[in-house]
């Protein structure tokens, strides 16, 4: 085996993963690549992607030649690939997330550029010569109880028509409110691709703690099992919800045809824990088919619109015309009226019945 240098590049794929184990790689190793495995790999040509993502959030220019670790695993994204773990082993491989996900390109958007090529130098080993796979980490555990308290914390779930809908700034947007009344505050991302962006915007925005599945190990959420996916939503909830006087903010990826955010809201455990839901949407025509779909498919109604939408007057009065949800508007972050429309009463009153949690039919 041989050394990896102390100051090589670790990506927030692999945030799970103790800095004790990512000191050798193996470059004699031909095994089939599994999702979360970790590799020590060279950029052979740049693309599209030409910065990765650190562990700490820091963002590093790639250039031909620079060495990182890598981590295996699947991407969906319209805006730009649909990657998969290839079944055979390969020596030149596409990174097609800032976050350091590897694997082969299977669909592209045709308004990006070419995947950046990584050539695979080996396989990051443990000590006793096992290959390192970020699943083998996790770190949320629930503390007991091992089951949520009759009365527990608000939930305020962001979701979208699609990716880049705004559902980030959204729940950052419910972050910053929840805090600026001086409500404790924990914010996470469900699905999606490994990346920090999103959950430290939540964190600047008032989270006192945040998470995403990176935390349990998945450098993504593509084609999980169900019972995973509601393991990690429930093991968030178990170890941050079981105070009525925190706020839960939590972000499913993507948008609701998407596989795994669909997965999650037609499970009734998932829709019964929503305390407000805020749908994302970058037009108003988004919006009104959100809506719809949400309604026949979930039972869910929306308590609000925010999203690309909300940052403009002319969307808004369109969005007017058809529903009186109100939209909340994410980057004004005007946290009182944001509190307002998610039913929460200034620092010194009583939340009471102004947060009820959704009827599931």
């Amino acid at each position: 085996m041989i050394k990896i240098k102390p100051n090589c590049i670790v990506p927030s794929a692999a945030y799970s993963v103790p800095k004790a184990n990512l000191k050798l790689y193996d470059s004699t190793i031909r095994k089939i690549p599994e999702v979360g495995d970790l590799i020590y790999g060279e950029i052979e040509t740049l693309g599209h992607h030409d910065i990765i993502e650190n562990r700490s959030g820091r963002l590093h220019t790639l250039n031909v030649g620079t060495r990182a670790i890598f981590v295996f695993g699947n991407r969906y994204a319209p805006d730009q690939y649909e990657g998969l773990v290839p079944n055979s082993y390969k020596v030149e491989i596409d990174l097609y997330s800032r976050g350091g996900v590897v694997g082969t390109v299977n669909e592209q958007n045709q308004l990006i550029g070419a995947c950046t090529k990584v050539r695979l130098l080996g396989y990051l080993c443990d000590a006793a010569g096992e290959v390192v796979n970020t699943r083998n980490w996790s770190l949320i555990q629930p503390k007991s109880p091992i089951r949520l308290k009759s009365s527990c914390s608000p939930l305020v779930l962001c979701i979208g028509t699609s990716m880049n809908s705004g559902k980030s700034h959204a729940a950052a947007a419910c972050c910053y409110a929840l805090a600026s009344m001086e409500k404790s505050v924990r914010a996470a991302k469900i699905t999606g691709t490994a990346g920090l962006k999103d959950i430290l915007l939540m964190n600047d925005c008032g989270a006192d703690y945040i998470a995403d599945f990176s935390f349990f190990g998945h450098p993504s959420t593509y084609l999980l099992e169900s019972d995973e996916l509601y393991r990690m939503f429930n093991a968030f909830d178990l170890k941050y919800g079981n105070n009525p006087k925190n706020f839960l903010v939590m972000e499913f990826a993507d948008g609701i045809y998407q596989r795994e955010t669909a997965m999650l809201l037609a499970m009734p455990e998932v829709r019964a824990r929503i305390s407000k839901l805020v749908f994302c949407a970058s037009d108003s025509s988004g919006v009104q088919g959100g809506i719809s779909y949400l309604k026949e498919s979930f039972d869910l109604r929306p308590d609000a619109i925010s999203g690309l939408c909300s940052s403009s007057p002319l969307a808004i009065r369109e969005i007017e015309t058809f529903t009186e949800t109100p939209v909340l508007e994410s980057m004004e972050k005007d946290y009182k009226k944001i509190c307002k429309i998610l039913g929460v009463s200034e620092p010194d009153s009583e939340i009471g019945d102004s947060f009820p949690q959704q009827e599931i039919a």
